[in-house]
């Protein structure tokens, strides 16, 4: 049962200019990242080539530690895995996967150098917690040679050593990893069929809806295996998933065959230079000893490349150590500026609360006092209707002690008269008392 909860990567595995960017081209189409910087197309890959830039330079520095090239037939040292100078590449290459493809849970990695450098990179993916599959893509060594031939100016010797040294490496680093394998000629054939097995395998659905790239047109080498291709039909027929198992002892048995092959026409060729007319060397092989000469060239000047490298690669960790101090001091300058800023949005906070609730007391307050102030109007308008009743209080007051005077004085003056009367009537008493006496 297809392991889908996993972090998958798909490995694109086959020699240079057989299908990988036809097959890395339907995987991106197909909705699978490829990472952030893909090389641009080409005239020999109009389509592109769908190769990370930053992948294909790692793994190209990786073959030079090594004293290699991609167009090297030789074979890897036999305990290449445990060169000391390896040690740190690995994390070198998880910090490249981390900033190419982030979080994505479904990757695609086309080089075809992975054929050689499989068991790194098997090792690798598989501490990361990766479930790894292959997708392995051939095509017939003649076509490889003549393709190799018209872009790289190689002989069909190197070539055919070049296809063989990818194939038996892509073999042998595949053992035991879990396979899609294909034809370029299947691919350009049938792209969808080959998406809808890889589809069941990986255990998830592709966007198969949005695959528009495979085009029969491009394929410019279309070639017949000849008789003594025997060991590049088998290992091609093996590749392509045609053939379960190669021979006993296939490898053992080609490789140094194919390798002299290669070293034969590489030797034959220098000699028919050095032995040719210098007028027929200049007008024939200026190109053929341009390449040779940079061929030789290549090893020696990647191992300068190398040391370079490391001095480079020293400044860059010096400079990411920098680069994560600053990180971390703005993470806690962020940090406290986000806890001040919260402090401050509480304190705002509770200021508007306190502001809300003194806006209430003061509305209650000017209620109140509105409330107040028409009372007391209501209080002064009673005070000065007392004022004005007390007033003509005092006035009718007045207009009464006028009157007592008044009447007191009329009682005096009745007082006075009583009085006189009473003296008169006692006086009359008197005359009367007197008349009678005298009577």
């Amino acid at each position: 049962m297809p392991d889908s909860d996993k972090a998958t990567a798909l490995l694109v595995l086959g020699m240079h200019r057989s299908g990988t960017s036809l097959l890395s081209g339907l995987m991106a189409g197909a909705g699978v990242s490829l990472g952030q910087h893909l090389m641009p197309a080409a005239p020999d890959n109009p389509k592109g080539f769908w190769e990370n830039q930053t992948i294909v330079d790692f793994n190209e520095s990786l073959l030079n530690l090594l004293g290699q090239t991609w167009s090297s037939w030789e074979p890897l040292p036999e305990t290449w895995l445990e060169d000391e100078r390896l040690a740190g590449r690995k994390d070198e290459l998880s910090s490249i996967l981390d900033a190419e493809f982030g979080s994505s849970d479904l990757i695609c990695i086309k080089d075809p150098r992975l054929c050689r450098l499989l068991p790194f990179w098997r090792a690798l993916l598989s501490e990361r917690g990766m479930r790894v599959i292959g997708l392995v893509v051939s095509r017939p060594v003649t076509e490889v040679a003549a393709s190799l031939q018209a872009r790289d100016g190689m002989g069909p010797a190197q070539a055919r050593a070049l296809w063989m040294r990818y194939s038996l490496d892509n073999v042998a680093g595949a053992d035991g990893l879990e396979q899609v394998r294909t034809s370029y000629e299947d691919l350009l054939r049938a792209p969808r069929d080959f998406l809808a097995t890889l589809e069941a395998q990986v255990g998830r659905s592709l966007a198969l809806e949005d695959v528009e790239f495979a085009d029969s047109a491009l394929r410019h080498h279309r070639r017949e295996p000849e008789p003594e291709d025997t060991w590049a039909t088998l290992l091609h027929e093996h590749l392509s998933g045609r053939r379960e198992q190669l021979p006993e002892n296939f490898s053992t048995l080609v490789a140094p065959l194919v390798s002299q092959s290669a070293e034969l026409e590489l030797e034959l060729a220098k000699q028919s230079l050095d032995e040719a007319p210098p007028d027929v060397k200049a007008a024939k092989s200026a190109r053929e000893q341009a390449l040779f000469a940079q061929a030789q060239e290549a090893k020696q000047y990647a191992g300068s490349l190398w040391e370079e490298l490391k001095t480079g690669r020293a400044y860059i960790e010096a400079m990411q150590e920098e680069l994560a101090e600053r990180q971390e001091y703005a993470r806690s300058l962020e940090l406290s500026l986000k806890s001040n800023i919260e402090e401050r949005d509480k304190f705002i906070e509770s200021l508007k609360e306190e502001v809300a609730i003194r806006d209430t007391e003061l509305e209650r307050r000017q209620t109140f006092n509105e409330s107040l102030q028409e009372h007391i109007a209501q209080k002064e308008q009673v005070l000065q209707d007392y004022a004005e009743d007390i007033k003509r209080r005092e006035e009718y007051t007045t207009f009464l002690q006028e009157q007592i005077r008044n009447k007191e004085a009329e009682l005096e003056e009745r007082r006075a008269r009583v009085a006189k009367l009473k003296h008169r009537f006692r006086h009359l008493l008197w005359v009367g008392k007197l008349l009678r006496n005298r009577k």
